[in-house]
């Protein structure tokens, strides 16, 4: 695993650090849909499709190329859309942005942060609006090492496990945390992923 920049910031109304790591991953089991009204899709300014976490009644994580190329809309379950204001891009370069929704609130408990790194035999569920552009839910089972071949599928997915418009993405835990947000893959088939963990004062 690599490590990138770190930065601080409120995240959830707790300190946390943030990494950019890459985990190696195995297993990529057909989707299922999801209602778990936590992840949520997000229209891109670009006209583009990207997924996020709800982190508080008003606040939402996801990826920084979400917003470079302005504010993106959230489109709720019943089709309606909502404006975001980026709230903060991560200083220093970890593919990680906060929104603020000015004009709606979510009647959802947020996300708790995850207070460890995954590691090899744990399984983090992504829940994104990538393959099928509906909310879906994909098991992906920790390595201990990078797999021996990786190749985009025919399809567009990556790797057999994302698709555009999975970035953003929450990766929850065993214990319903959210580890963190898809950025991304290696060109070796790891996942990228921002990861903001609990850090006390």
């Amino acid at each position: 695993m690599t490590r990138g920049a770190i930065a601080m910031l409120l995240f959830a109304g707790c300190a946390a650090e943030v990494d950019t790591l890459e985990l190696p991953v195995e297993g990529c089991p057909a989707s299922e849909p999801s209602t778990d009204a936590r992840a949520v899709l997000l229209r891109t300014a670009s006209g583009g499709r990207c997924s996020a976490a709800v982190v508080g009644p008003r606040s939402l994580l996801t990826a920084a190329h979400c917003v470079e190329h302005g504010d993106p809309r959230l489109e709720l379950d019943d089709g309606a859309v909502t404006p975001t204001d980026v709230d903060g891009v991560d200083p220093d370069g970890a593919d990680f942005a906060i929104l603020r929704l000015p004009a709606y609130r979510f009647d959802v408990e947020p996300f708790d942060v995850a207070t460890h790194e995954p590691g090899p035999g744990e399984y983090l569920a992504l829940i994104g609006y990538g393959c099928t552009r509906q909310r879906e839910r994909r098991l992906l089972g920790v390595a201990a090492d990078p797999p021996p071949r990786a190749q985009a599928a025919d399809d567009g997915r990556a790797f057999g496990c994302a698709c555009h418009g999975d970035s953003g993405a929450p990766l929850i835990d065993g214990e319903g945390h959210v580890a963190g947000i898809f950025v991304g893959w290696t060109d070796t088939g790891e996942i990228r992923f921002v990861r903001a963990s609990s850090r006390r004062p």
